[in-house]
């Protein structure tokens, strides 16, 4: 028999194998008749003698039989179909087979008759299809019922084809069940479920799903009503932490029995130590104080428990918490901070480590950088503004607790414990900060000065501080002073009159004073008359300025003011005049204090609400000034910022004989009334100049300053300005004198451009008079000597002619002059390798070094000269030249010229280089400039030398001048006398010092300390 799956006209065939000659079968065919019936027999042997039996066959049982005596089949061959129909639609299956007992069952062949036993019979299958949903019987809660928050569910899941276990799902008013349990039961599942806390309500639907094997979904809800039966503890939360005194303890029952109800605290019954209320099933349990006594710091198990009236079933209820009323104890165990000066400041990265003592630790802090470990750190990127900090730290249980203050400070480059810094006003200085100047250094611009010290172009400045153990730097201390940092000049008004208004912005810095203070006239005027006595015992703010007179700006009421103070040296201020309004104040400290203003916003005081008249230059008078930001950070009085003016007595009367002047002629400054000091300082305005610094801090005082240089165009050879500040050779000097209105600057040995001239007198220790100038300096055009035949012959030689003729010596050469030693005869002496020639032109006084006219000349090639320094811009030649007599000097010059080998030309060419002539400075170890021209044509190096000394053609990298030299005719001689300027000495005012240089020198402590620096 085949087997089949179907619902209607399904064939199942009847079919026999292996036969040999098959005529004649008598069959019984069965199958269960509740699952299907036969509607058609159909033959397929056609052996000729088929029984159709007729149909529907309903009961399950149907004959068939067929005999043939010519016809047979052999083989595997189809006999019969029975054509079924489904009458169930649920997977069913019943068997179809043929019937072996049957009595007349008979399989007849042709050749060997009867052979019935000779065959097996195998049954066949007929299955319905699947079209029914499993059926599901819910047992529990009955459709209807009345039930508990907690609903247990219990259904049985049965169908024909099987359940699909993974597909049974039970749900309680539409949310699914907290547990679900299955067991196999014949023909499905049992499965019982739980759902918890479900919400009170009726016809709240109870719902089971199922689906069967091919896919068949049944669902079964019955609907019931929730009522509240159980316990429910209301306070305190399962896993709670209190630091409540008396904290709740307190529980709802529903649907309880009340009598049954009981509260136990980790295992001890306290149920007689409670309040009971409510119904006799509905009500709620609380633990009472006032019976039960004091409840320890502990963690607790609290278990309420009770009978349901709804099921009789054990409700109970159970939360664990803990009470702690001990505040946590935050120690901070170190601070470490980003620039490297252990101080704990704004706008830097802290870490800080801290450990809290406390069992429930939660979380530690400082502002809002947070952590949950213990001990641990805080990573905290401070933001701007001086504050107080602390670590705090909170338990499970919310008791807060708080570590020792810490104080932040602003950023800081510089901290001063020094006890010699003394008070000024009343104000301890003994402990300073000092702000990053180059941070602010522009951040006050001055408004109402009528002139200025416009200072030179400034590249970067590299700066070396050694703090000394009075001082402790941050890690910026070194860092290079980047152009633009500097401010651009100095204000300066040239009469006590007009007005002053500024802005003043610092980023940052929310808590700060301004002042404007006189320079001390005592500690100036002792600088400037006698600058090599003993300084000042200590670099204070008193002797910085002066108490008689300061202006205070500050506020009250939210509006703004100045007032003009005197400050006694006990710190009371008296006040000497008041526009708009400063918070009152009894001393300088609570006075600072009470006036800070936001400089991180900005202030100015021109819009400044409160001041309609801005501070008048005539209630100050005279003298130096400085602008001030400072404040009081903590322990220590801190100078945020400055910026200095001056204000002179008598205006700009003082100004230079010229606009431009011959290298060699000395500047002449003329000034309008004398005074005690007059000085004029020339600087090359056409270089930029690049630097460097050393300060000392170890001690404070006029050696602070070790040294600063002022490179120009980055060369590095340096020769002294003035007392420790350096410049590059030909690109300034200074002048000064005493009593006097006029005053020279020699120009010998600058170099030709631009210059700033800076002019002013002082007296008193006030400046009276100032201007400033641009001026040129030309370089000096020699005479073209007449050329004449030359034979390297050796020996002297020479003589006779006009004044017009040259003479030309080899090695040495005698020159002729008047008694005051101008040069009647122009000579020229060539070195014995004829590499180089000096030239005296007619005219030029000739001294020797004791200052009478010289007799000879000579010129020799030197075997061995002194290297270039390191770092040098340029490298020595084996063009190298001693001239003599040592000593000797020319006015106004006598030129030097080299002439360069074609192989030593052309390799310097390719090199990228240009030649120069420098001098060697026995004193100062260092080759220096001269005035040079180079002509690429003849390859010559001509100098303009104004004394005698070793003489090197230098290479430089450079670019060689197109232009061709032009023929000058040489001058008739005449006798001169010349003027002798005055001799510079190291006296230069005060001011021109100090305001000229101060904007690279304003390092650390320097802003605070930069009076006392050694003229």
């Amino acid at each position: 028999m085949s087997s089949a799956t179907g619902t209607a006209g399904v064939e199942i065939f009847v079919t026999c194998n292996g036969s040999d000659q098959l005529n004649g079968y008598n069959l019984k065919i069965t199958w269960d008749p509740a699952v299907m019936n036969v509607t058609a027999v159909t033959d397929y042997a056609g052996l000729g003698q088929f029984y159709n039996p007729p149909v529907p066959v309903t009961n399950g049982i149907v004959y068939v039989q067929d005999f043939s005596g010519s016809k047979s089949v052999t083989g595997n061959q189809t006999l019969l179909s029975l054509t079924c129909n489904a009458l169930v639609h649920d997977g069913t299956s019943t068997a179809i087979a043929i019937d072996g007992a049957y009595a007349n069952h008979e399989v007849d062949e042709k050749v060997g008759g009867d052979v019935t036993g000779q065959y097996s019979l195998v049954p066949g299958t007929f299955t319905t299809t699947d079209y029914t949903s499993p059926a599901i019987t819910i047992s529990s809660p009955a459709d209807g019922a009345t039930v508990a928050q907690s609903v247990t569910v219990v259904a049985d899941i049965t169908d024909v084809g099987g359940v699909n276990v993974t597909s049974i799902a039970v749900s309680v008013g539409g949310e699914q069940a907290d547990t679900l349990n299955t067991v196999a039961i014949a023909g499905g599942y049992r499965v019982t479920a739980t759902k918890s806390g479900v919400a009170i309500g009726t016809n709240v639907p109870v719902a089971v799903s199922a689906s069967d094997l091919t896919g068949n979904i049944g669902t079964r809800i019955h609907y019931v009503t929730v009522a509240q039966s159980g316990v429910t503890i209301t306070a305190p939360a399962d896993g709670n932490y209190t630091n409540q005194a008396q904290p709740p303890i307190t529980a709802a029952f529903v649907q309880v029995n009340q009598a049954s109800v009981k509260m136990f605290l980790n295992n001890v019954d306290v149920t007689t130590d409670c309040t009971v209320s409510g119904g006799a099933t509905d009500g709620a349990i609380a633990l009472n104080y006032a019976s039960y006594g004091v409840l320890a710091d502990n963690t607790y198990v609290v278990v309420v428990n009770g009978t349901s009236s709804l099921d009789a079933s054990q409700q109970s209820a159970t939360v664990t918490f803990t009470k702690d009323t001990t505040a946590p104890v935050v120690t901070i165990t170190g601070i470490q901070d980003s620039d490297g000066d252990g101080f704990v400041e704004a706008n830097e990265n802290l870490i800080i480590s801290y450990t809290v003592t406390d069992a429930n630790f939660k979380q530690a802090w400082v502002e809002t950088v947070t952590n949950t470990t213990n001990p641990g750190m805080l990573f905290l990127n401070t933001a701007p503004g001086n504050r107080n900090l602390t670590v705090s730290a909170v338990d499970l249980a919310g008791n807060q607790g708080q570590s020792a203050q810490f104080h932040l400070y602003n950023n800081y480059l510089a901290y001063y414990n020094d006890a010699s810094l003394g008070t000024f006003a009343g104000i301890d200085l003994s402990k300073t900060a000092i702000f990053n100047y180059f941070d602010v250094a522009r951040a006050i611009t001055l408004t109402g000065p009528n002139t200025a010290m416009t200072f030179p172009t400034f590249g970067t400045f590299t700066k070396t501080i050694v703090p000394g153990s009075n001082a402790t730097l941050d890690n910026r201390k070194n860092d290079p002073i980047t152009a633009g940092e500097l401010p651009a000049a100095i204000k300066i008004y040239a009469t006590p009159t007009g007005s002053l208004d500024f802005t003043i912005q610092v980023p940052d810095v929310d808590n700060a004073t301004i002042m404007i203070g006189k320079a001390n006239s005592t500690l100036l005027d002792q600088m400037i008359r006698n600058p090599s006595s003993t300084s000042p015992s200590a670099g204070t703010l008193q002797e910085l300025l002066s108490q008689d007179k300061i202006v205070l700006y500050g506020k009250g009421g939210g509006q703004y003011g100045y007032g003009i103070i005197s400050v006694a040296n006990d710190g009371s201020i008296t006040i000497l005049k008041q526009e708009g309004t400063i918070s009152a104040s009894s001393n300088l400290m609570s006075a600072i204090r009470s006036n800070y203003l936001n400089l991180d916003a900005g202030f100015n005081s021109a819009t400044a609400t409160g001041i309609t008249t801005p501070l008048q230059i005539s209630d100050l008078g005279a003298g130096e000034y400085v602008v001030l930001a400072v404040c009081v950070d903590q322990d220590r009085f801190s100078i945020i910022t400055m910026e200095t003016f001056q204000v002179a007595a008598s205006g700009q009367n003082i100004n230079p004989s010229a606009s431009s002047y011959t290298i060699g002629s000395p500047v002449v400054v003329t000034a309008g009334s004398t005074g005690q000091n007059i000085a004029a300082l020339l600087i090359n305005r056409d270089a930029t100049y690049t630097g460097a610094m050393a300060l000392n801090l170890t001690t404070l005082g006029t050696g602070s300053l070790e040294d600063v240089r002022l490179y120009a165009n980055g060369n590095t050879t340096v020769e002294k300005l003035i007392s420790n500040i350096y410049i590059t050779p030909g690109y300034g000097k200074y002048g000064t004198a005493t009593n006097s209105s006029t005053v020279q600057v020699a120009t010998s040995g600058l170099v030709a451009g631009n210059y700033y001239l800076y002019m002013f007198t002082e007296n008193n220790g006030n400046m009276t008079l100032y201007n400033q100038a641009s001026i040129s300096l030309v370089p000096v055009t020699p005479p073209t000597p007449t050329p004449t035949p030359y034979t390297p012959s050796g020996g002297g030689g020479g003589g006779g002619g006009s004044s017009r003729s040259v003479v030309t010596y080899e090695g040495s050469g005698v020159v002729s002059t008047s008694s005051s030693g101008i040069v009647t005869k122009t000579i020229a002496v060539v070195a014995s390798d004829e590499s180089a020639k000096l030239t005296l032109q007619s005219g030029v006084r000739a001294l020797d070094a004791d200052g009478n006219p010289i007799s000879s000349i000579t010129i020799e090639r030197a075997s061995d000269a002194p290297a270039a320094p390191a770092g040098a811009l340029f490298s020595v030649s084996g063009y190298v030249y001693e001239c003599g007599p040592a000593g000797a000097t020319f006015n106004p010059g006598m030129t030097l010229t080299a002439t360069l080998s074609e192989e030593d030309w052309n390799a310097m060419i390719a090199s990228g280089q240009v030649p120069t002539f420098k001098w060697y400075n026995a004193e100062t170890d260092a080759w220096e400039d001269v005035p040079t021209t180079v002509n690429a044509a003849t390859r010559t190096v001509t100098a303009t030398v104004t004394h005698f000394s070793m003489f090197a053609v230098v290479y430089t990298t450079g670019v060689l001048p197109t232009a061709t030299p032009t023929e000058v005719v040489t001058a008739t001689p005449t006798e001169v006398t010349p003027t002798t300027p005055a001799q510079p000495t190291e006296e230069l005012p005060f001011m021109m010092i100090i305001i000229a240089i101060v904007a690279i020198i304003v390092v650390a402590g320097a802003a605070f300390f930069y009076m006392k620096k050694d003229n």
